[in-house]
Parts: structure tokens; C-alpha cells; sequence
């Protein structure tokens, strides 16, 4: 495995875990807001972030360890946004590979 597809499946890896950690975060943040108050609860199902946001603002103690989660998520995608750029103006892309036309056969 060469540098370059090294370096991007690290970063698909972090993507992943980033997301996954958006996506818990936000289940998590709305399971505790229907615990607290069905009104609560359909505010972060509908209206994300914001939502989220009031709740996370107005119940820190019940949803600390949603909203952390949360804004680790966040941190991870906006670091995401920001090392793609960079990573090709370093000039760390995928190589091609070579294929194989379907109709080039082997020499006899």
C-alpha cells in the first residue's frame, strides 16, 4: 500500500468516526430531551441543530455528555473540511490504478 491511499483511508477512518459520533451524539441528546419533556424532545428531532442547541443550553447537567459527544463530532468533520484542502495542495491523492481493457488479451 502506497503513502497516499495509506493517508486517505486514516482520514476516511476519522470521517467515519466522526460522523458516527455526530449521529450517537444527537440520538443520545434526543432520548435524554423525551425523558426530560415530549416538547423537549420533538424540539431536537425537528429542529437540529438548533434544538439541540437550547436544550444542551438550558439542561447542561441532563445533556453534557450528549452535547460533548456532539460537538466532538462537529469538531471532527470541520477538521475534515479543512485537511482535504490541504492534503492536495500537498499532493497526496489516490494513484490509478492500471486496468485492463476487456478486449487486451495476453500475448500467445
Amino acid at each position: 500500500m502506497d503513502t497516499e491511499t495509506a493517508v486517505l483511508l486514516v482520514l476516511a477512518s476519522f470521517a467515519f468516526i466522526a460522523i458516527l459520533c455526530l449521529a450517537a451524539g444527537w440520538l443520545w441528546m434526543m432520548l435524554v430531551a423525551f425523558q426530560t419533556h415530549p416538547g423537549w424532545g420533538f424540539a431536537v428531532l425537528l429542529a437540529y441543530p438548533w434544538g439541540s442547541l437550547a436544550f444542551a443550553v438550558g439542561n447542561w447537567q441532563r445533556a453534557r455528555w450528549p452535547a460533548l459527544l456532539t460537538i466532538a463530532g462537529l469538531v471532527g468533520i470541520v477538521l475534515m473540511g479543512i485537511s482535504i484542502p490541504l492534503l492536495d495542495r500537498a499532493g497526496l491523492k489516490p494513484t490509478p490504478r492500471p486496468t485492463a481493457s476487456p478486449s487486451a488479451r495476453p500475448a500467445p
